[in-house]
């Protein structure tokens, strides 16, 4: 019987793989406001042994930028790019490869759960108060359910595409690919981009840290 279940998860396992493989490559370099930022790394959400959906991070707008980041820890670059003060432009772009998709109820929760987590670990400027993170983190949560909803407005379907993208000059927008009509906008709110890059790139990444290292190109 063990040995069944085994063989079982080991087929479905490689089902879900192949799945992923036929997913079209990301692109190269992704634009954000008047930035082209360039693909820094890639990898695959898994849950339960099922891939749920690829991540790219986008995070360079030059060779030189990316070379001097080959040099430095997963944890060191990561908060480089989460810094609040640092202002650098940045994307990530979601595709689903789980081939029944993910529905409203499993994308809201898993969402809901990152963002807390990343949340309650987000590094604020050097002297910020108790009182004002606990305003700030308020005003974040409140802001991040009316952003979130563009992931959650109905199920994710096979093969979609969604994006989230932080332009220092404009703030933090999400879309699904082929609705940009729909996007959600955050205005000039570093924290928020910090929270919501966070739960992939934070310390600990809701996903993971082998989500982390990959996205990162340490992988």
């Amino acid at each position: 019987m063990r040995t069944a279940v085994i063989i079982a998860t080991f087929v479905t396992t490689l089902v879900f793989h192949a799945a992923v493989v036929r997913a079209a490559e990301p692109p190269a370099t992704v634009k954000v406001g008047d930035a082209e930022v360039m693909r820094l790394g890639s990898g695959v959400r898994v849950k339960w042994f099922f891939s749920q959906y690829r991540l790219t991070l986008y995070a360079h707008t030059s060779d030189d930028e990316r070379k001097a980041a080959k040099g430095k820890s997963a944890d060191q670059l990561a908060r480089e790019l989460l810094a609040i003060d640092t202002g650098r432009p940045l994307a990530l772009r979601l595709e689903i490869v789980n081939e029944s998709g993910i529905s409203v109820s499993r994308m809201r929760s898993s969402m809901d759960e990152g963002f807390a987590q990343s949340l309650k670990h987000l590094r604020w400027p050097e002297g910020t108060d108790a009182a004002e993170v606990r305003r700030q983190t308020t005003q974040l949560t409140a802001l991040f359910a009316q952003f979130s909803g563009v992931f959650t407005e109905r199920d994710a379907r096979y093969g979609e595409v969604f994006y989230i993208t932080y332009d220092p000059a404009t703030g933090s927008t999400a879309w699904r690919k082929g609705a940009h009509d729909k996007a959600r906008t955050v205005r000039d709110n570093a924290p928020f981009m910090a929270a919501m890059f966070g739960i992939w790139l934070g310390e600990p990444p809701f996903t993971g840290d082998a989500l982390k290292r990959k996205l990162l190109g340490r992988e």
